[in-house]
């Protein structure tokens, strides 16, 4: 077993530890807190109070029992019921304001001391372990002859590299970070890759510098740059047609031992003999693969992340209107808006028998009620989209074997 072997079974043994015990904080930050019951709470006692079905059960048992506020005697008058469901409604909308005020305190301390935890191990040794990850399933591939393989080579890769530049796979779902806060396992949602800042550093120089002669960027700095920009795309074009296999792993073999080469750490424990002997060596790799990477020709058809990034540019509007949500919410809206107004009209219908109501105060009183009714409900009740998208709609996540 040579010594780069020995080095990815430690640095994995460690990580995978540490990503275990943020997984278990960040699972028992997420289970419902005792205080979850006066938030729900609070949220029925203000749509019940918007119907309103609460303040007119308390003023009717009021009235029943010939209560009186200070020297006001309550009684079923317009006047004194919509003070009343003024008051009422205020009250709980307050209360609610207070309790949700609580829980987002308790949501950003738990947020805040999450953030703060981070590996032991430093960016450039995470790039090491995911990319020879990679590597080691790919290789794991040519032995077995199993297609699971090539999904974890491309599992790790989509942690070495963000989405945004190696593409989504066919089981990811994108979902907001803070949402997603408490959904994703550690191992997914912290990445502190180091080769995904210098793909970026390599595209935006490239863009940058490149389009002048006047700079002198030489011809092995800018093929090294643009094997490290077309790296992620070919790799996993190549992954993913399951072609071409044979040249991939020889460009992970050369990613990982140049990686390998120039980790920081190597300076603290090796002499400046083999410090300067194993980066020759890392030199050398990287040469390879910027070779291997350059007569790599680039697939050019849908499965491309510049075709794909077109597609999903020219979705007609319906398709991206409904990807975005607002027909659900339009959806839950219509749908409580009738609920509450058909229980308004009937709460209304039943109090015009004990107070004088005109018309328009009822129509106010009706339409008022279902408007807000509905808009707090639809806000508040998560949908389906919500639900799903909370209960973590990514598929694997760690791909260890």
């Amino acid at each position: 077993m040579s010594d780069i072997d020995i080095y990815y079974k430690s640095i994995r043994r460690l990580y995978d530890d540490e990503a275990k015990q943020l997984d278990a904080e960040a699972t028992a930050r997420a289970k419902p807190r005792a205080s979850e019951w006066a938030q729900n709470a609070s949220i029925g006692l203000v749509v019940l109070c918007v119907i309103p079905v609460v303040p007119f059960a308390l003023l009717w048992a009021l009235v029943k029992l010939s209560v009186s506020v200070r020297s006001v005697p309550l009684a079923f008058t317009p006047w004194s019921f919509l003070l009343f469901w003024v008051l009422c409604l205020g009250v709980s909308a307050l209360l609610l304001a207070f309790v949700s005020w609580i829980d987002g305190r308790l949501d950003r301390d738990n947020r805040d001391s999450v953030a703060k935890r981070k590996f032991s191990l430093s960016a450039e040794q995470q790039s090491f372990l995911f990319a020879y990850e990679a590597y080691e399933e790919l290789r794991t591939f040519f032995v077995s002859h199993i297609d699971v393989h090539v999904d974890e080579c491309l599992d790790a890769l989509s942690r070495l590299l963000p989405d945004t530049l190696l593409g989504p796979r066919p089981w990811q779902v994108a979902v907001p970070d803070i949402e997603m806060w408490y959904a994703t396992p550690w191992s997914a949602r912290y990445r502190a890759s180091s080769f995904e800042d210098q793909v970026r550093v390599a595209r935006g120089f490239l863009r940058t510098f490149d389009r002048s002669s006047l700079l002198g960027v030489d011809d092995d700095t800018r093929q090294t740059l643009q094997a490290i920009v077309e790296f992620p795309s070919k790799v996993r074009d190549r992954l993913n047609r399951r072609e071409d296999l044979p040249a991939v792993l020889k460009v992970l073999e050369n990613l990982v031992h140049f990686m390998f080469a120039f980790l920081p750490e190597h300076e603290t424990h090796l002499t400046k003999v083999e410090l300067e002997s194993l980066r020759a060596d890392g030199r050398d790799r990287l040469a390879r693969f910027v070779a291997e990477v350059g007569s790599m020709t680039a697939f050019k058809d849908e499965e491309s992340v510049g075709d794909a990034n077109e597609e999903r540019t020219t979705k007609n509007w319906r398709a991206k209107i409904g990807e975005s949500g607002y027909i659900g919410i339009v959806g839950r809206f219509a749908a409580w808006f009738v609920a509450v107004f058909a229980l308004t009209s009937a709460a209304v219908y039943l109090a015009h028998f004990r107070l004088s109501l005109t018309p328009d105060a009822m129509a106010t009183l009706v339409i008022g009620t279902s408007v807000a009714g509905a808009a707090t409900l639809t806000a508040v009740l998560p949908g389906h989209h919500e639900e799903h998208s909370a209960q973590g709609g990514n598929g694997p996540t760690n791909g260890s074997t």
